[in-house]
């Protein structure tokens, strides 16, 4: 699958017996469209604070709204509504399909712990019937220590994603947070990919590496617990996403990840 850079606008030509008409795209040059899965168990738990902070920032978030109340993520249980809002929000003609008629926007998706694992899940578009093959595409999933219970020994990527990042850790430290979760501790499982190009980042391994946090001084790799994860990966993903500068450092630690 080839990979995509920034984001994505094809013009179709549709041809008719004596001329050729462009079919406008309904979306705006260069449109990007986002969405956000929380983890255990209320957005106000753990690391979803931090999430939702992130989530605020990333280009056309689609958001979680149910009667007069909107989120910046969707519940880790509403992993199949947050695909189905994607969906609409692509769906421009609101036939209910996705088509060359809808047009195109890159779609960004981040899921965190067990909102992770409902990403990758909810986001396989592979075998949609309602979906034209060239609109399956995810162009990026973010994962933050994907987790459910029972855990899974790893995070299957769809074949419909171009690129998949993971952050985890493999090391539970002293006062993770989720040592009494329930289920807990919570420790984040690596992708296995197919044809996504695939980063897997375990902070464990990069213990004297310091990290940009969202909120905070740069800390070492090894502090990174599960409700930080967000914390340490926030500034990356917001850094790949705007095109914005990241230390040689972490960039290095990014190469060294890759599948």
């Amino acid at each position: 699958m080839a990979r995509l850079l920034g984001t994505v606008t094809l013009i179709f030509l549709s041809a008719c017996a004596t001329h050729s008409v462009p079919i406008v795209d309904p979306h705006p040059p260069g449109c990007e469209i986002s969405v956000c899965l929380a983890g255990a168990w209320t957005l106000e738990n753990g690391g979803n604070p931090d999430l939702l902070a992130m989530c605020e920032q990333l280009p056309g978030l689609v958001r979680d709204c149910r009667g007069r109340t909107c989120h910046a993520a969707f519940n880790m249980h509403r992993a199949d509504q947050a695909s189905d809002a994607v969906f609409a929000a692509l769906d421009t003609d609101a036939d209910k399909r996705l088509t060359h008629a809808d047009g195109t926007c890159s779609v960004t998706v981040v899921g965190f712990s067990w909102g992770g694992i409902g990403a990758a899940r909810a986001f396989d578009w592979t075998e949609r019937d309602d979906i034209e093959p060239s609109r399956r595409v995810i162009d990026r999933l973010y994962l933050i220590e994907p987790f459910r219970w029972p855990r899974p020994q790893t995070v299957v990527i769809p074949n419909n994603v171009e690129t998949a990042k993971v952050f985890r850790r493999s090391v539970v430290g002293d006062g993770d947070c989720s040592q009494r979760s329930l289920f807990g501790p919570y420790i984040g499982v690596a992708p296995t990919c197919d044809q996504a190009e695939c980063t897997d980042v375990d902070f464990s391994r990069w213990g004297r590496t310091h990290f940009l946090l969202l909120n905070s001084e740069p800390v070492s790799g090894s502090r990174a617990g599960h409700c930080w994860a967000v914390n340490f990966s926030a500034p990356i993903i917001l850094a790949e996403i705007h095109e914005q500068w990241m230390p040689d450092s972490v960039k290095d630690v990014l190469e060294a990840s890759e599948l």
